[in-house]
């Protein structure tokens, strides 16, 4: 007679790892975009946040931020000509003149005193705050051709022969020019800058102001946006909002 199968016992499993406790926090899932703006007119930045729990959303407390003067930080890729590539010192961001306390903050009209970079923080309820990539305002006005004002940050660079040694440099957003024939820019400020351009398929130059003009000759390779930098060495003035003067360019 075949002997029975025995039972096959199986041992309790070990303690059960308990459930993970999801940090409460918040993100922010779209950041502010940059503008240009013409002077006169209304702009408005916005941002997205999430909060965890979702229901916290409503209870997120948002203030607006703007600095007239930040310092970029080192960036892993210190070849970057793009400004939003940097990371910007917390340090001198204070809350702006008018800022509500929701995702949209609306300027009604702008003027070269608005120009700044701007930030959001945004604070849940008994947590820690987030901060959003700051977002830059450029202020332009029609003067023959175009008269754009941006903000000066602190960054070091050089010594190279273009743009040369500088430890400030203001970044102004995609212009357009009106044809293929060279246009002009003018370092309204100092001379002895640089200033440098590219377009959308990165093809330009860089060139020192000369004392007299303070203009450079900007030679368009391609009918495509073109971005321009002005690159202030030590010991030169450098106000905010700083001015570059663009002739054949919209």
């Amino acid at each position: 007679m075949p002997k029975p199968t025995p039972f096959i016992t199986i041992p309790p499993p070990a303690k059960r790892p308990a459930k993970p406790e999801y940090e409460q926090q918040t993100i922010i899932l779209v950041q502010p975009d940059s503008h240009l703006i013409e002077k006169g007119c209304p702009v408005t930045f916005s941002v997205v946040a999430a909060g965890f729990p979702p229901e916290q959303a409503d209870e997120l407390y948002y203030e607006w931020q703007l600095n007239k003067a930040p310092k970029a930080k080192p960036t892993d890729n210190p070849t970057s000509k793009i400004w939003s590539d940097f990371e910007f010192f917390d340090k001198g961001f204070e809350k702006a003149p008018g800022s509500p306390n929701a995702p949209l903050f609306t300027i009604p009209e702008v003027s070269k005193d608005d120009v700044a970079f701007y930030r959001v923080k945004v604070t849940p309820p008994g947590e820690k705050a987030v901060v959003s990539k700051p977002a830059q305002l450029w202020v332009w006005e029609e003067v023959d051709s175009v008269l754009v004002h941006g903000t000066v940050y602190t960054q070091t660079g050089g010594p190279k022969i273009c743009p040369g040694s500088y430890n400030k440099r203001v970044d102004y957003p995609g212009v357009w020019p009106d044809a293929l024939s060279p246009g002009t820019a003018r370092d309204q400020q100092n001379f002895g800058t640089w200033i440098e351009w590219f377009d959308y398929y990165y093809v330009g130059n860089c060139d020192v102001t000369p004392m007299g003009t303070q203009q450079i000759a900007v030679a368009v390779a391609n009918n495509v946006t073109h971005y321009f930098t002005i690159y202030i060495p030590a010991r030169k003035a450098a106000p905010t909002p700083y001015d570059i003067y663009l002739t054949n360019f919209h």
